[in-house]
This record gives C-alpha cells, structure tokens and sequence, in this order.
C-alpha cells in the first residue's frame, strides 16, 4: 500500500510550503492514540521538511528516493 501523507511544494505564488493529507491520516492512523498520531505526523514533517532543506541545498537524495520508491510501487 502506498499512502501519500504529506507534500513539499513551491510555487511562484505562495512559495515553499508543505501540504498535510488528512485523509491519508486518518485512513492509517485514525485507530491510534493521540500521542502516536502526533508521532506519525512528526515523522511525515520532519520528512517534507528534509525536502525543504534538500531543495534549498540543491540536493535531490530523498527526491529521489522517494520518485524511486513510487516507481517500485506502481511496478515501472
């Protein structure tokens, strides 16, 4: 199963900013504690804000990692 929870964006208009799917939470995580939940969330920010850094630094390594890890999913 591949869930996507989070996104690392930029446009010209709003900038760089990071999206957060709820739905995506809820339907994994919506059995958890509070305390878990809040868990995974800080993982998934801590990821999209690695993307922030990366993209800032010119760096591409969890890009694509993670481009790698869709492709695996969707078997191309």
């Amino acid at each position: 199963m591949f869930i996507h929870f989070g996104q690392y964006s930029y446009s010209s208009s709003m900038g760089r900013y990071i999206s957060i799917f709820y739905g995506s939470f809820v339907q994994l995580y919506g059995h958890y504690s509070k305390e878990d939940l809040y868990e995974e969330l800080k993982k998934t920010l801590i990821h999209e804000f690695t993307h922030h850094v990366e993209s800032l630094a010119g760096d591409r390594t969890l890009a694509d990692k993670c481009e790698s890890k869709l492709r695996r999913y969707l078997g191309s």
